[in-house]
């Protein structure tokens, strides 16, 4: 068994679902997954119904002073944020037919800047996805 690092697996993010980019120095990222679930007891037993899968996904990076012009940086997120921009997300380790790929589309809905006394500005937020998840590469 082969784990994948996180370095291999980071946070691409897209306004054209063709041309990704990483956020710059980013720090953490991940997936938060919850579907509402819905019991009712009946004669016949429990009933239970699935609601829609919501999934958020955060993210925390530094501020750079020359980023390269494939690295997202906070200016971007924010504009994103200030115009609902609609972006194309994925985390996957970044081989054709991999077994880890996750992707869809997604909203800036929470961003934060940083700034404590001796330390790097940072940024950190979490993008809200609509649509379906993509779990095929």
């Amino acid at each position: 068994m082969a784990a994948i690092d996180s370095i291999n697996a980071p946070l691409e993010l897209s306004v054209d679902g063709v041309n990704y980019s990483t956020l710059v120095c980013l720090t953490s990222t991940g997936t938060n997954m919850t579907r509402d679930v819905t019991s009712t007891e009946t004669f016949c037993g429990i009933s239970v119904s699935l609601g829609n899968l919501q999934v958020t996904i955060p993210f925390a990076a530094i501020c750079e002073t020359a980023p390269t012009a494939a690295q997202v940086t906070y200016k971007n997120m924010l504009n994103w944020m200030n115009g609902g921009t609609l972006l194309y997300w994925r985390i996957y380790n970044g081989t054709s037919g991999a077994n880890f790929y996750t992707a869809g589309t997604a909203y800036v809905t929470s961003l934060d800047l940083t700034g404590d006394a001796g330390a790097t500005l940072t940024f950190s937020g979490e993008l809200t996805m609509t649509g379906t998840l993509d779990t095929t590469y």
